[in-house]
């Protein structure tokens, strides 16, 4: 008995389906790697949100330094562990922005800028992981950039950039901890 001969054209009718199904799936994953992600789409738009907010604070931003600015500003200029009302923090961004870019508003606010960045991504990464959803972590990202805490505190340099930032983070450390179930390690 003769083995049954398959020209490439054709499957036999019993593999159809199957063949079906494999060219719907690669067919969706090359769609896939057409379609950015919404991991890139949020960092593309918390890089939009930066590139949006240093060209507002170049070109001629009409705000003076408010009276908090300019008072952090000049605890930056004389360093220490902590102040009287405020830990030292913002000073020491506040100072190590002005010695990149000299005593300047944009020096003293750019610390800001960055720090809703680092909020946004991780307002990101704890959305994403919560909801097990990357674009329920991109329609965060969207959200966030319009609550008037975060448009403002990414043009003013206040403690609340950093001090939100930091908060964000850690909320996203203590979440996958008890996510994965470990502990943190014990003090000796």
């Amino acid at each position: 008995m003769a083995a049954p001969t398959h020209t490439p054209e054709a499957p036999p009718a019993r593999l159809a389906p199957r063949a079906r199904r494999v060219e719907v799936v690669v067919a969706a994953l090359r769609y896939e790697r057409r379609r950015p992600s919404a991991a890139t789409a949020a960092g593309l738009l918390i890089a939009g949100w930066v590139g949006l907010n240093l060209a507002y604070l170049i070109s001629d931003c009409p705000l003076d330094l408010s009276p908090d600015e300019a008072h952090y500003w000049h605890w930056s200029r004389h360093l220490d562990w902590s102040y009287y009302s405020k830990g030292p923090l913002v000073a020491w961004l506040i100072r190590g922005s002005c010695e990149l870019f000299g005593p300047t508003a944009f020096a003293v606010r750019l610390p800001a800028v960055l720090s809703s960045a680092a909020l946004l991504a991780g307002l990101y990464r704890l959305a994403a992981d919560a909801f097990r959803s990357p674009r329920i972590g991109l329609a965060t990202v969207a959200l966030a950039m319009t609550l008037p805490a975060v448009s403002a505190g990414a043009v003013v340099m206040t403690i609340d950039p950093p001090f939100l930032a930091c908060w964000c983070w850690a909320v996203v450390g203590v979440s996958r901890a008890v996510r994965e179930g470990e502990a943190p390690a014990e003090p000796r």
